[in-house]
């Protein structure tokens, strides 16, 4: 992340503070599609049958 500008007013402060707030908020959402998405993953595959035999080794 590059570096944040050191606010100078309270505008500029409350700026910064929205800034970060919707940095983490958009981090947290990404976190949240990945495990949703690896849930579903692990849903699916144990949905799957199971080989017993490499089918590419014929």
């Amino acid at each position: 992340m590059p570096a944040l500008p050191w606010p100078n007013t309270l505008e500029e402060l409350a700026d910064l503070i929205e800034l970060l707030v919707w940095i983490q908020a958009e981090h947290q959402a990404r976190d949240t599609l990945g495990r949703v998405y690896g849930c579903f993953l692990g849903t699916f595959a144990s949905a799957e049958p199971r080989q017993t035999e490499n089918p590419l080794s014929h």
